[in-house]
């Protein structure tokens, strides 16, 4: 365990488990999973074995469950059969929705699609809003199953059912996606019980390998804007990373097994650490109900978050400024603002994210060093 980093939502560092499996399966299935010959079979059988581990975890249908890159290409694959369309219509975006999201909008627009934008105060969606919003013409819609900047947890069931009753009077089906890349391994997943249409995952959020995640999709209508081999029924063509998803799998079964004792350490540490920073100077921006304890975002109220992240770095804590996929970004990003926050507790924010063996001593640790470097850059 490293006592140091708390940025877990960002990147988890691989278990001894995954890493075993993933040397494993590179020894033992050396062979392309599309190859006729024996050897290639035998990689086939072990990707269709670690897809049907994958889904029951899961809660849905082998058959609708995708290998990809991670939860970035997991979302763009739904985005861009958008674009395949020769009749744009709709998009729902929730205002909380992570770049990988709401960056493609541009693109959107400009081939004809018109996009909505559900409120999401302080991280939730407005579902009175999402009545008002929907239209005939409305394809997609796209929600956060875990915000990754404040961890809140969006019902996403209620939404769903909110778009079913809507397509009564339509006759038009609506493709609900959720980005579930926080949520996965960490809360209870049942996709097939959440009624989504597509879901996108990323291993790396939960011990598992970077470069390799998950789509379900069961709407077959969805086409992929690749060509390729064929592999992944075509919506993912490109030679499998066999052993990057055993790897994944792997990880998944781990999390999944440890959930509930992972999830009560994680509200433990979060409540400890969220006391002692309000009681010193902090404001608490995540809400500890309906909230994924893995996240806990917080406002010095005075120090920018891009100066209190770096001073912290230098005491060798790891913490975050807001979400990593942000931080390349030579445009400016929409900070918490755009979910009911003010400006100055925006750029005041500093995101600290639990692992699942995150202890007590170390979040104690952290919160006193936090304290400390608030009222020196205070002076």
């Amino acid at each position: 365990m490293n006592s140091f980093y708390f940025d877990w939502a960002a990147t988890s560092p691989m278990s001894n488990e995954s890493i075993e499996e993933y040397a494993l399966t590179a020894r033992d299935f050396m062979a392309n999973p599309s190859a006729a010959h024996h050897e290639g079979q035998k990689s086939h059988v072990r990707l269709q074995e670690l897809r049907k581990k994958a889904s029951e975890l899961l809660g849905c249908k082998s058959e609708n469950m995708f290998f990809t890159s991670g939860g970035t290409e997991s979302d763009s694959i739904i985005l861009n059969s958008a674009l395949l369309s020769i009749n744009p219509g709709n998009i729902i975006i929730s205002q909380a929705e992570h770049s990988a999201i709401k960056q493609y909008a541009t693109v959107l627009k400009q081939m004809g699609w018109s996009i909505s934008y559900l409120p999401c105060p302080h991280g939730k969606a407005d579902i009175d809003s999402l009545k008002k919003l929907l239209v005939p013409e409305t394809r997609f819609i796209f929600i956060m199953l875990v915000n990754n900047v404040l961890g809140t947890i969006e019902d996403i069931s209620a939404i769903v059912g909110k778009c079913r009753e809507y397509e009564k009077n339509t006759g038009r089906h609506i493709h609900v996606h959720t980005d579930a890349v926080q949520a996965c391994g960490k809360i209870p997943i049942n996709l097939e019980a959440m009624d989504v249409d597509s879901a996108a995952f990323s291993a790396h959020k939960f011990c598992g390998p970077r470069g390799v995640g998950m789509l379900y999709c069961r709407n077959k209508s969805i086409k992929s804007i690749s060509t390729g081999g064929g592999q992944e029924s075509g919506i993912r063509p490109g030679t499998e990373n066999l052993s990057g998803i055993a790897a994944m799998v792997k990880a998944l079964e781990i999390a999944v097994a440890s959930q509930k004792e992972h999830f009560e350490n994680a509200m433990k540490n979060k409540k400890v650490l969220s006391q002692l920073l309000e009681t010193n100077g902090f404001e608490i921006l995540s809400p500890l109900e309906g909230c994924s304890p893995f996240i806990l975002n917080v406002s010095t109220s005075r120090i920018p978050s891009e100066v209190f992240v770096r001073v912290m770095s230098d005491r060798g804590y790891c913490l975050s400024a807001g979400s990593a996929c942000n931080n390349n970004s030579k445009k400016k990003v929409e900070g918490l603002n755009t979910l009911g926050f003010s400006e100055k507790q925006s750029s005041t924010s500093v995101r600290i994210s639990f692992g699942f063996d995150t202890d007590r001593e170390s979040s104690i640790r952290l919160g006193q060093n936090m304290i400390s470097v608030l009222k020196e850059l205070s002076l």
